[in-house]
């Protein structure tokens, strides 16, 4: 009996082992295939009206690089998994490394196409305009922002940073928010989220400190805003609007 047990569990630890292969190996494939993508938009594609140049063409010129050399990774991660006798670098695919880092990004991949599916019920349907409202006595007299910036910083919290700055872009370029105010919300609010902090605490052994360290860096982060917002170089940005020509770029 106690043989039987032993060899269900190994089974199972087996089946779980190779979907979390499978997985990882999608997620790098699609790194690898990203990073080609970028080099091709942004670079060689010649028709302007195509997808895939429309698609990377306001990335700025670093944006690329850093996707190749991910891909570069991504792909010896995944022919480090496929492929028993493949000599691979062991500063990328250590267990301290490269298993580690490709572990959490598996973890945290859909939370931005996910959360994203959500931002049109936020900036259409009047939440963010009632969430502004009750916030402005707060949000503008202590962090120089509009009440409407305390949603970009919950979705942050909540879902992604990621999904923060994208909630912010999308305000700047309709001309809701000025160049010194997205500039100041993209960079001040958008902290780690929650979900992304615990796998990172879980990772580093700590995840029985979760909740004084992200209270400690949630801290942190309120006031870094309260003090940065009066200090330059953001004191001194314009507080000019998309209408104006003053486009806000992230990066």
């Amino acid at each position: 009996m106690g043989n039987t047990h032993e060899t269900k569990e190994n089974l199972n630890t087996k089946n779980l082992n190779t979907e979390n292969l499978n997985d990882n190996a999608v997620l790098d494939q699609t790194q690898f295939l990203n990073g080609i993508a970028s080099v091709y938009g942004k670079y060689l594609c010649k028709d302007k009206e195509s997808a895939i140049y429309k698609y990377y063409a306001e990335n700025s010129r670093l944006h690329p690089v850093f996707y190749l050399f991910g891909s570069i990774c991504a792909l010896i991660i995944l022919l480090h998994q496929t492929l028993p006798n493949f000599q691979d670098p062991e500063f990328i695919v250590s267990d301290d490394i490269g298993e580690t880092v490709d572990s959490i990004a598996m973890d945290v991949a859909l939370i931005i196409p996910v959360s994203g599916i959500f931002i049109p019920f936020l900036l259409n349907y009047g939440i963010i305009d009632f969430i502004g409202s009750l916030m402005e006595p707060l949000m503008r007299p202590v962090f120089k922002v509009p009440g409407r910036s305390a949603v970009n910083a919950i979705a942050a919290f909540v879902s992604s940073a990621s999904v923060g700055v994208l909630i912010t872009s999308k305000q700047y370029r309709r001309g809701i928010y000025t160049k010194k105010e997205a500039a100041l919300i993209a960079t001040r609010f958008n902290a780690v989220s929650v979900g992304f902090a615990y796998k990172i605490i879980e990772t580093a052994d700590l995840s029985r400190y979760f909740f004084p360290i992200y209270f400690i860096a949630m801290l942190v982060t309120l006031l870094i805003s309260f003090f940065m917002c009066r200090m330059p170089p953001s004191l001194h940005l314009l507080s000019l609007s998309v209408s104006r020509k003053c486009f806000f770029r992230f990066c």
